[in-house]
């Protein structure tokens, strides 16, 4: 899923932004927080918001950003409601791989515009996710998607496939790049 290249190129754009300043960042799907261990703590970071659904990743984001003098706050809660618990405001907001997990038009856009609304005025939203071809049907962009993870996923065993195919098949909702971009469009800020 290139998670190491993008990464690469998040920290980038961090680096840029902030250079040595401290930032404070909210990680929408965090999962197991280990690109932000690898490529994040070594910048700026002082403040670190995670947000899932999963008490294993959550349990393994713990013990990675353990390892830093980051202050860290993880939360397991549903993402939209976990907004509405937190009182900060971030210097970044990234949501990766997360957004396409939630089923409505409706949700995305209410959690993609309360997000947007945790950043400070100088802040950066980082987004990216999975998209749906203009062309095909949920059922098609399955498809499609386990074929490819069956494909080039080499070193995953066919019971792991197996439970990421059943993965995909029940919390996948992902957007076409139209869908992304209007709920960009109508956003407040």
């Amino acid at each position: 899923m290139f998670h190491s290249e993008i990464f690469s190129k998040i920290q980038k754009i961090i680096s840029s932004k902030f250079g040595e300043k401290s930032y404070k960042l909210l990680d929408i799907g965090c999962g197991d927080a280990y690109c932000i261990e690898k490529f994040l703590t070594n910048t700026g970071l002082n403040y670190y918001c995670g947000v899932d659904k999963s008490d294993k990743a959550l349990f393994l984001a713990e013990k990675n950003m353990s390892k830093d003098n980051i202050k860290t706050l993880l939360l397991n809660s549903d993402f939209t409601e976990s907004l509405d618990k937190i009182n900060d405001d971030f210097d970044v907001v990234l949501a990766g791989y997360s957004i396409h997990h939630l089923e409505s038009f409706e949700e995305k856009t209410t959690l993609l515009h309360k997000s947007i609304e945790k950043l400070q005025n100088d802040g950066i939203f980082v987004f990216y996710d999975l998209i749906q071809k203009d062309d095909e049907s949920l059922e098609q962009y399955h498809e499609r998607y386990i074929k490819n993870c069956k494909d080039n996923w080499e070193s995953i065993g066919v019971k792991e496939l197996d439970q990421i195919s059943d993965h995909i098949k029940k919390n996948d909702y992902p957007l076409t790049l139209q869908g992304w971009k209007n709920i960009f469009e109508s956003s407040p800020g």
